[in-house]
């Protein structure tokens, strides 16, 4: 490392101490900008599922197969809604909840509609 490089990453002036002195108050702005990232992706997908979940539940709810896969997107639409309004909730919890649900969403569509449907995809982006 050259000289350069140092002289820019710590300043001279500036202690070790001092220069770590902010890392709890920087700690809590990185944990409320993921808590806040957290929640509106939440309320965005509670929203844009919504439609979804109305169509699907009056379209294919007599079908035997595909009867079981309504109450399956009801269930993760449920709990999409339920950590969205629950706000309290740690982010952490959250984020891992909505990660495992977008993968048994997008397990159940490979299920259902097998390489030629959208599975594949939700499992590709999620």
């Amino acid at each position: 490392m050259t000289y350069l490089h140092k002289k820019h990453l710590k300043p001279n002036h500036i202690t070790t101490e001092q220069y770590f002195e902010n890392d709890d108050n920087l700690t809590s702005q990185v944990d409320s900008w993921r808590t806040d990232a957290i929640n509106s992706l939440l309320v965005v997908s509670a929203i844009a599922f919504t439609p979804a979940i109305i169509v699907w539940g009056l379209s294919f709810n007599s079908f035997a197969k595909l009867q079981d896969a309504s109450w399956l997107y009801l269930t993760i639409y449920i709990l999409i809604v339920g950590m969205a309004i629950f706000r309290k909730l740690d982010y952490r919890i959250k984020a891992w909840t909505f990660l495992a649900l977008t993968y048994i969403t997008g397990t159940a569509a490979l299920t259902l509609g097998g390489l030629a449907g959208d599975g594949r995809v939700y499992n590709c982006y999620s």
